[in-house]
């Protein structure tokens, strides 16, 4: 097993890309990602060093794009199946509302609202009134 500390999250080591050459030939021509995650730092009130917090400050389409054309660089993106990242302490209404601006910007893109028990009717209702949010990512 390789070195923990090895491990640098956010970037491609030489050794990623032999991989994913590997991979190659099993990836379609087209790829519509399932499962997704968009945030701000700002938007997660989380101190803690985590995945989330040592990667860009805003992790959206354009971060998303970029990151999935290098592993799939002969692949062509069509969007995605997108929604904030649930944790404990995240912005729920901010988070949503950077996950709907977000979601304008890619035609064939869905979202998922961040919800929790917390939320009335009248929430739910608003989010579901945006076009592009599908469904529910419920969050306790």
């Amino acid at each position: 097993m390789k070195n923990p500390a090895d491990f640098t999250p956010w970037q491609f080591k030489e050794e990623d890309f032999v991989f994913l050459d590997t991979l190659a030939p099993f990836i379609p021509e087209k790829v519509y990602d399932m499962h997704a995650h968009w945030y701000r730092q700002a938007d997660l009130n989380s101190a803690d060093k985590t995945l989330w917090t040592i990667g860009p400050e805003i992790g959206g389409l354009e971060q998303w794009s970029n990151c999935m054309q290098q592993f799939f660089p002969k692949t062509t993106l069509l969007g995605g199946l997108f929604f904030p990242a649930p944790l404990p302490k995240v912005n729920f209404s901010a988070a949503n509302q950077f996950l709907t601006e977000e979601l304008e910007k890619s035609e064939l893109s869905r979202g998922l609202m961040l919800v929790q028990p917390e939320n009335s009717q009248n929430e739910l209702e608003l989010g579901l009134s945006q076009h592009k949010i599908v469904g529910f990512k419920p969050y306790h």
